[in-house]
């Protein structure tokens, strides 16, 4: 009985491990992300820029404060930050700061269709008093990207969400900057299988000038309950290791069933042992 049941999961371990290979070659080989990162203190008398996935750290320059770093990042995880203190520099204050990221998604399945997919939207601006000089903003886009792929400015084809979350005011022309909002806990959203989405993140601050220390920003995850797929993600993007579903979930089944076998087995032996004493 237990080396039929050996031979069970061992055969299962093999179909499980062949169906997992089909599900996570992307359909479509997917660019790399984009960055953004910008400051611009005492009416941009003071500039800082960098397209490079990182930190851009413009502490101890001119202008600045405190902390001052424009962050994008990418692995388990891909998020916008952004930290900024501002003084006046040469009799001039004022400007902003910024941080972009661009990067793009796919849901591989071999079963063409649409799945629900729920996308995590987590946002945090720092709390400003309304009317004063100080403002923050943070944005998110997502939809479906546009090809061929513009490796220097990705562009949507269609867009499935448009939040703006902004702290004492918004600027204008930024999403729904008329009506703006918290990002909602959950967002769902439906994906059309094995076609490319792009995910934009940003977030800005307009700092006050009497050195006050402003932190914002992004970070969203994808989830989905479908079976049977799996997300890819630009390079140097990656998902969390999805629970066991499926065949994944059978084995274990069988491979309980034959520890319960020998289990039984070595009581068994046991007793006869015992009988024979």
């Amino acid at each position: 009985m237990t080396n039929r049941l050996a031979y069970a999961a061992s055969a299962l371990l093999l179909v499980g491990a062949n169906a997992h290979a089909v599900t996570v070659v992307p359909t479509t080989l997917l660019p790399d992300a984009v960055s953004y990162e910008y400051f611009g203190l005492n009416y941009a008398d003071n500039v800082a820029t960098s397209t490079a996935i990182g930190t851009l750290n413009y502490g101890g320059k001119p202008g600045c404060a405190g902390n001052c770093t424009a962050t994008t990042a990418l692995g388990p995880d891909p998020f916008v930050s952004l930290s900024v203190a501002e003084l006046p520099y040469n009799g001039a204050s004022g400007g902003f700061s910024h941080a972009q990221l661009y990067y793009y998604v796919e849901y591989d399945n071999s079963v063409a269709g649409s799945y629900l997919v729920d996308m995590a939207a987590h946002d945090i601006l720092p709390s400003i008093v309304s009317g004063g000089e100080a403002s923050a903003q943070a944005f998110l886009a997502f939809g479906r990207a546009a090809q061929p792929f513009n490796a220097l400015h990705p562009q949507f084809l269609s867009s499935l969400v448009s939040e703006t979350d902004c702290a004492n005011r918004c600027q204008q022309g930024v999403g729904n900057y008329l009506s703006p909002s918290a990002f909602p806990a959950l967002i769902s959203v439906e994906m059309t299988a094995n076609v490319p989405y792009l995910v934009e993140l940003d977030v800005w601050i307009y700092a006050d000038s009497i050195g006050t220390q402003f932190d914002a920003s992004i970070d969203p995850t994808f989830s989905t309950k479908a079976t049977g797929g799996s997300f890819a993600f630009s390079p140097g993007v990656t998902s969390a290791v999805p629970e066991p579903t499926g065949a994944s979930a059978l084995v274990a089944g069988v491979l309980g069933l034959v520890a319960v076998a020998a289990t039984r087995r070595r009581r068994q032996a046991g007793d006869a042992t015992r009988r024979v004493a």
